[in-house]
């Protein structure tokens, strides 16, 4: 079904079969989801075990499908280090950062074997005030378990200074099946 367009005329009436097209159109948009941290998130000192953020999340039922972006903006002395946890299926992306002289890309992929491992980083520092963009984009497919999908990060090593991911940082999500 495609969408179709309405133009309407001053002062028409509504038939039923209008307010029909205006739901399947609606339909066709999918379900959206868009989070947004409110206040900033710190990992501890010397902690190098990736933390569930606490924002940036999203409940999926079994085989759906996802496709996903975060845009963290985070600081710390040695960088951040981020990973998923989720209940079943593969998750997989694409994971960019930069600073003002150079820019990271890594391509990931993750299985339920290998959830919450650490699979790409952002080196080198997260200078504070100076803090730098991160972008992670992809696509979730889950398994025949519901449950949720969590971003998790830490230090990229051990540091007297705690790493933050700040207020504002983003998750937008469309489920595509």
């Amino acid at each position: 079904m495609a969408w179709t367009d309405k133009t309407w005329a001053f002062q028409e009436g509504v038939e039923s079969s209008e307010m029909n097209q205006l739901r399947d159109n609606f339909r066709l948009v999918g379900p959206h989801l868009i989070a947004r941290k409110t206040s900033d998130q710190s990992v501890a000192s010397n902690s190098t075990t990736l933390v569930a953020d606490t924002a940036l999340l999203w409940t999926v039922a079994a085989n759906e499908v996802w496709q996903y972006e975060i845009m963290l903006l985070a600081e710390g002395q040695f960088g951040i280090l981020g990973g998923f946890s989720f209940p079943s299926g593969r998750i997989s992306g694409l994971w960019l950062s930069g600073t003002d002289n150079s820019t990271q890309a890594q391509i990931f992929s993750m299985s339920t074997a290998t959830s919450n491992a650490i699979m790409f980083q952002q080196t080198p520092q997260l200078a504070s005030p100076n803090y730098h963009p991160i972008l992670i984009t992809g696509v979730f497919v889950n398994g025949g378990t519901p449950g949720t999908v969590n971003f998790g990060w830490c230090q990229v090593g051990s540091s007297a200074t705690v790493t933050t991911v700040k207020a504002n940082s983003t998750l937008w999500g469309v489920k595509l099946a």
